[in-house]
Formats: C-alpha cells, sequence, structure tokens
C-alpha cells in the first residue's frame, strides 16, 4: 500500500451512539404528543341565556339605582375535559360606564334563561367562585352575573361580550372571545336597549 492510499475500515455505531439516536427519538415523540395535545384544545365555552336579552327597573320601585343593573346568564364548557379559568372580562358599548363581572355556581335546575335584577338576587344564594382557578367540569356550566353601569345621561347600555382566560395543556394560557353575549340595559324613562 502506497502513502497515496487509504485502507476503508467499516464503523459501527457504538453503544454511545444508539444511545444518543433513542435519546433524540423519544424526544421528537415527547414533542409531538405534546403538539397535538395543545393544538387539540377544548371546544369553545359558550354563553346560553345571554342573546338579546334587556331589562330596566321601572320608575316606581323607590330605592332602586336605576344606573346599575345585573343580568346573570349561563357559561357552558361543552367539552369532554375540565376548563379551568385564570379570568373572565367582559367587554360593553358607549352606553355603559362600567362592568363587573361576578361567577358563582350555577343553581341547580335554574336553568339557563337570563336572570336581571340586583347582584345579590341574581347570585340567588349560590357560592360565589373566583374567576382565577375556577374548574368548570365537562358539559358543566357556573353563572355568570355582569353588573353593569350606565352612563351618566345614557338610555341604555349593552354588554357586548366576555373575554374568558383559561389554562391548557403543558400550562399554556388561551384567551377566548364570547361573543354571543348581548345583554343590555335601559335607564327609566327610556325604551331603548
Amino acid at each position: 500500500m502506497t502513502s497515496d492510499e487509504h485502507a476503508t475500515i467499516p464503523h459501527r455505531a457504538g453503544p454511545s451512539a444508539r444511545a444518543v439516536l433513542a435519546t433524540c427519538v423519544v424526544a421528537a415523540l415527547v414533542l409531538l404528543a405534546g403538539l397535538v395535545v395543545v393544538t387539540s384544545s377544548p371546544a369553545p365555552l359558550r354563553a346560553l341565556g345571554a342573546s338579546g336579552v334587556c331589562g330596566g327597573w321601572s320608575d316606581d320601585e323607590a330605592g332602586r339605582d336605576e344606573t346599575r343593573m345585573s343580568a346573570g346568564f349561563v357559561l357552558r364548557n361543552p367539552s369532554d375535559r375540565p376548563v379551568t379559568l385564570r379570568g373572565v372580562r367582559a367587554t360593553w358599548d358607549s352606553g355603559l360606564r362600567s362592568v363587573r363581572v361576578v361567577l358563582a355556581e350555577k343553581v341547580r335546575g335554574s336553568g339557563t334563561g337570563a336572570l336581571m335584577g340586583d347582584t345579590a338576587s341574581v347570585v340567588d344564594g349560590a357560592q360565589v367562585l373566583d374567576a382565577d382557578g375556577t374548574v368548570i367540569a365537562p358539559h358543566h356550566d357556573v353563572r355568570v352575573v355582569a353588573e353593569m353601569r350606565s352612563r351618566s345621561l345614557a338610555h341604555g347600555g349593552h354588554l357586548t361580550g366576555l373575554r374568558v382566560t383559561t389554562t391548557g395543556p403543558l400550562r399554556t394560557v388561551r384567551t377566548q372571545e364570547v361573543s354571543d353575549v348581548t345583554v343590555g340595559m335601559t335607564t327609566p324613562g327610556s325604551d331603548v336597549c
């Protein structure tokens, strides 16, 4: 053999190369499983009983704060997995000054229709829940109570939606716009809603 010729010696993968390859394959499978879990997020939450509802205090109800009214409706988890809430905020139109959202357990047998009144009557003795950490079980509901405050001289205002933040698989955070909410309030003497 001359100095220009090289002998080719076959290499076989040693134990350390096989271990690295096996680790890479396992890591790829774990990442793929995580991607499947994250991309298969649960069905969106749905608002029930919150479409086209409007209320207001009658002129003859003494002692009522006519600039404030609460509407209650149901937020449903239609999926087969529990949903953990991290926050619920309302969106509203220019007729309202503010909206405060309270969550409560849905009273068994109370249905899915809207309730109007003051916050205490809409909650109706149900346990108030923390918007950060409440878990909605699969195919279950929580009651949302939206306390609306009208602007000065406004004839009426509307809650236009909810922005719900949830935690998902692998600690992902997801924000969902629940836009099937059209709840309004009128001020006394106004027929606008």
